[in-house]
């Protein structure tokens, strides 16, 4: 009787955000805020798109399975598996999810903010963390209301806080040349193209552009091709692609250079994210 009272009210304080496949103009509708947390895990089918929103609670948001994209304050972002995004409350931001994917999102009450970052983040996803994510949404418990789901909820408070950043992620950005180049690059990430080439396919200079690419996405052309590259490898790798395959639609010669890369910019192999990600899957 408890855990039906539980629930019940799990559904009554849930925070909603509008998803709409495809597209759509509809409002968004925001919920209460959390208490001290919400916790979803939902499936999105390809097309679905969320209306730009900027939410009274800040938004711990991971991939289960699949890649979102987020545009935040005139920037993009991709979201990939094992990698959280946290954006502060009253950050507008919209994302699209162009597969289907499932995707995990917590929701932090602005009380309990002010030990979080104050910028758009990306993060790793502890060990913990995902687990204690795992251990409220199988038991369908969105907004902690029993003692021992609040002290949860406390726990995966910390756990954001102290989840160490990630610098892979993908940011995007307008001016039109360059944004041109990096969609080009995300749609076939096994293009070879030098920065000189993309350059003179652009009518630039190969030294304007690598400044500019530099100032506006705060990486060089060298290092954003790469984590788009990681960015492909992983959600290859969760949709069980061998790494020789994967190593060929990135447009490397061998599945060894694909093994270095993601062991330079993860720190583990492909096979031990293929594995991890495999036991954390809600």
């Amino acid at each position: 009787m408890v855990e039906n009272d539980d629930r019940q009210r799990n559904r009554e304080n849930r925070p909603e955000d509008v998803c709409t496949p495809p597209c759509s103009q509809q409002p968004v509708l925001i919920g209460p805020t959390p208490n001290p947390v919400s916790v979803r895990i939902v499936n999105f089918p390809a097309g679905t798109v969320f209306v730009p929103q900027a939410a009274p609670w800040g938004k711990f948001l991971f991939s289960v399975s699949g890649v979102v994209e987020f545009a935040i304050e005139g920037r993009r972002y991709l979201s990939p598996p094992a990698y959280a995004l946290w954006i502060p409350p009253f950050i507008e931001h919209e994302s699209r999810a162009r597969q289907a994917t499932r995707y995990a999102a917590v929701y932090i009450a602005q009380a309990r903010c002010d030990s979080l970052p104050r910028e758009v983040t990306a993060l790793r996803c502890t060990d913990i963390l995902l687990a204690i994510v795992q251990n409220l949404a199988a038991r369908s418990i969105e907004v902690p209301v029993s003692m021992e789901d609040l002290r949860l909820a406390n726990v995966l408070v910390d756990q954001v806080r102290i989840a160490p950043p990630f610098d892979g992620f993908l940011p995007f950005v307008n001016e039109p040349a360059i944004a041109r180049i990096m969609t080009a690059i995300v749609q076939t990430p096994g293009d070879r193209r030098s920065l000189a080439q993309w350059a003179e396919e652009e009518g630039l200079s190969e030294r304007s552009l690598s400044r500019h690419w530099r100032e506006l996405a705060g990486v060089s052309f060298h290092e954003w091709r790469q984590r788009a590259k990681l960015v492909a490898a992983l959600a290859m790798l969760e949709e069980d692609y061998s790494s020789d395959e994967i190593a060929r639609r990135l447009g490397y010669n061998s599945s060894s250079a694909f093994i270095a890369m993601v062991r330079q910019m993860t720190g583990t192999s492909p096979e031990r994210l293929r594995s991890t990600n495999r036991h954390r899957g809600p």
